[in-house]
């Protein structure tokens, strides 16, 4: 009988612990996502911002990165983005990252136990999760211009790079891959005067729209 008995207690106790680890998961693993992504969004951030830094040469000023054409008078009549420049600097920024996410190693990151459970209690614990951040390849990488007014007879307009990142978290018991998308301003330019008869924006799919 006490032998029975022994054996009904260690079941419950495994039931019990199995039961605490499922819930204990259940509430850490989403808490766990979350930072693991922004954690992964803020290596891609920097990683990404040297590259468009060495890519994209401080030499190049404002106006190299726009077509501006003008009528015989000097008046405005089209802005447009170079977009034959953007386009090989684009390519070459690709190429560019994915050499660096080739030469990388999985990045350790180690979270403290109380960010993971919200507690300021255990935020004092000296142990954490470790978990390791490793972007894999560029999946996307263009450009696209914008266009805004700045008051009377000034325009404002940007060119932004619009990267997304495939990436790997590996956590314990699991690893995840997602996409971390990167939309940076490379450049801006105001233009005083009148405002152009024609603007040429270029969406993300790099198609002309003249208006």
């Amino acid at each position: 009988m006490g032998k029975w008995r022994r054996i009904g207690s260690l079941l419950c106790f495994l039931t019990g612990a199995m039961l605490l680890f499922l819930g204990t998961r259940a509430y850490v693993e989403p808490n766990l996502d979350e930072i693991s992504r922004l954690k992964a969004r803020g290596i891609v951030t920097e990683i990404i911002g040297e590259t468009v830094r060495a890519s994209f040469s401080d030499a190049m000023k404002p106006e190299d990165y726009f077509v501006i054409k003008k009528d015989e008078t000097g008046k405005l009549q089209l802005i447009q983005a170079d977009t034959v420049m953007m386009n090989r600097k684009t390519a070459e920024l690709t190429v560019a990252l994915q050499d660096t996410y080739n030469s990388l190693k999985p990045e350790k990151i180690e979270i403290p136990i109380g960010t993971i459970f919200g507690s300021s209690i255990l935020s004092q614990a000296e142990k954490g999760i470790t978990i390791r951040v490793l972007p894999l390849s560029v999946s996307k990488c263009d450009f696209e211009t914008a266009f805004e007014s700045q008051g009377i007879n000034q325009t404002k307009h940007q060119i932004y790079v619009n990267i997304e990142t495939e990436v790997r978290v590996l956590q314990p018991f699991s690893h995840e891959n997602f996409k971390v998308a990167t939309r940076m301003l490379l450049t801006e330019l105001v233009i005083l005067g009148d405002v152009p008869d024609n603007y040429v924006s270029v969406p993300k799919e790099d198609i002309l729209d003249a208006t």
